[in-house]
């Protein structure tokens, strides 16, 4: 199998090269798994309460689960 090539790590002041899948040079291997966060706090602690779900709830309904509607080129 042949070795993966070196990119440059994806911090942004980071001059730093790797091999490693997530992106990450050895020193920020703490920024790959961000959303393992503890701090984060709850979704209502960051400002997503009832109302923020109930429109969140509506929209994926009236979009059926997508994310933004595509639109035809016809449009």
């Amino acid at each position: 199998m042949p070795q993966a090539i070196p990119r440059p790590c994806r911090s942004g002041t980071c001059s730093a090269v790797t091999t490693n899948r997530n992106g990450y040079c050895e020193d920020h291997q703490a920024k790959a798994s961000g959303w393992l966060n503890q701090d984060r706090g709850s979704s209502s602690q960051r400002g997503y309460g009832g109302w923020w779900k109930r429109i969140r709830a509506r929209i994926l309904r009236r979009d059926k689960g997508c994310a933004s509607r595509a639109r035809s080129r016809a449009e």
